[in-house]
């Protein structure tokens, strides 16, 4: 159960805290939680103390002790002093893992916070305007990033140094080189012409 005081709202600047990963569900019978990380480095949980949950809407939100996490199959199992059987665990499903800003570490010169990538405009290598980051996932194997087009309907597109070619935080500007076909991906096909009968003589 969440502890007996939590911090309230007006305590905790959700808009200042940093996302590390989301309750995805419970993972054997102690109250250890599946937790699908959106940073590169699923060990990172390990590295740190506390953290805050926060419910998808972000109307609730309370800190929760770290007491073990390990990794496995590219996910985080994070045991919360908060959590103690599966069902509390499945209460918080979908609740995101953040930490404050102070709980952040250096990046390096080619490594982004997901938060900051979310609502950069895209671009392609001509400079056309493609569309804009809405989200990130956890693929299969990196990173993807979820864009929705300019010209309506969304793709996905990953994060991978063969197809994004700039990243200008500052800018607003993500800059990429688009394999054929990718941006379209996900749109309907269109419906195939009915074929005519063939009209009597």
């Amino acid at each position: 159960m969440p502890p007996q005081n939590p911090p309230q709202r007006g305590t905790v600047d959700l808009d200042r805290l940093v996302l590390l990963g989301v309750v995805r569900r419970a993972h054997g019978v102690r109250g250890e939680a599946s937790v699908e990380m959106m940073t590169d480095d699923p060990a990172r949980l390990a590295e740190i103390d506390s953290v805050i949950l926060v419910s998808p809407d972000r109307s609730k939100s309370f800190v929760a002790c770290v007491v073990a996490s390990r990794v496995h199959k590219g996910r985080a199992l994070a045991l919360f002093d908060t959590f103690h059987t599966p069902e509390e665990v499945a209460l918080h499903r979908d609740w995101s893992v953040e930490i404050t800003q102070d709980e952040v570490r250096e990046l390096d010169d080619d490594e982004y916070f997901i938060h900051d990538l979310v609502g950069l405009e895209v671009r392609d290598s001509g400079g056309r305007v493609v569309g804009r980051v809405t989200g990130a996932l956890e693929g299969s194997a990196q990173l993807l990033l979820q864009v929705a087009r300019s010209a309506g309907g969304s793709f996905e597109l990953p994060f991978a140094q063969a197809i994004v070619k700039r990243v200008d935080i500052d800018a607003g500007v993500l800059e990429v080189d688009l394999p054929v076909g990718l941006e379209t991906l996900n749109d309907p096909e269109p419906p195939k012409p009915r074929a005519r009968k063939p009209e009597r003589p």
